[in-house]
């Protein structure tokens, strides 16, 4: 007898049909576990490249900051290192009232500590003088004429509150580096005296001020270092 073809039945079909659903089946749960995959390691990605910008700017701003440090108390203008701050700030609200503290002075800078330090004797004998003249005894107009010759005030660490040991501990805190503490001495001068001194009390505040703005923003940059 010749050979009989192979006969395909029913059941063959069905079979196959299973065997290839369910190899469909695997293919589809392939693909979407490497679909996940692929996606996760696109975010990974993506972390690592924002880290790596954040990272950026934060070394970025670390030298804006530190050059607008440098330039703000060597009492020049700062007008450009305040722009570069500004700009890798941008909308950075932690940045913002530090900013607006030192914006005014910018163009005309602020004084110096050496500076305020230079001027001192000059305002504390302005002051002497102004205090000398708070009177009308025989005392007071003596101690005007003398004082139009030469002005004589205490130094050093000077108990009570009288006008010139005010003035003394007041200096002695300004050659250690305490503007604040020099500052709150000042600001204890009243009438004639706190007029007199006024003007050189002003451009110790807006030192002061910028100091502080200064040390404001590094602080808000290392945080942000440490955040990212």
């Amino acid at each position: 007898l010749a050979d009989q073809p192979d006969r395909i039945t029913n059941s063959d079909v069905t079979e196959k049909t299973a065997a290839l659903a369910a190899a469909n089946t695997g293919l589809h749960q392939t693909m979407s576990a490497l679909q996940a995959r692929l996606e996760l390691l696109e975010s990974s990605v993506q972390q690592d490249a924002l880290s790596r910008e954040k990272t950026g700017l934060g070394k970025s701003l670390v030298v804006a900051v530190g050059q607008l440090r440098q330039t703000v108390l060597s009492g020049r203008n700062y007008v450009e290192p305040l722009a570069t701050v500004t700009a890798l700030a941008k909308k950075n609200e932690s940045f913002t009232a530090a900013i607006l503290i030192l914006t005014p002075t910018a163009k005309k800078g602020v004084a110096t500590q050496r500076a305020l330090s230079e001027q001192f004797p000059s305002v504390a004998r302005t002051v002497m003088n102004a205090d000398k003249k708070d009177g009308d005894g025989f005392l007071q107009r003596t101690w005007q004429r003398v004082g139009s010759l030469i002005t004589i005030r205490r130094v050093g660490e000077v108990d009570g509150e009288e006008t010139d040991a005010i003035l003394a501990r007041a200096e002695q805190r300004l050659v250690a580096g305490e503007l604040a503490a020099t500052i709150e001495l000042m600001e204890r001068l009243t009438g004639p005296t706190s007029v007199a001194a006024q003007a050189w009390l002003d451009r110790a505040k807006t030192r002061l001020r910028a100091e502080h703005a200064l040390a404001d923003l590094q602080s808000q940059v290392i945080t942000g270092l440490a955040d990212g």
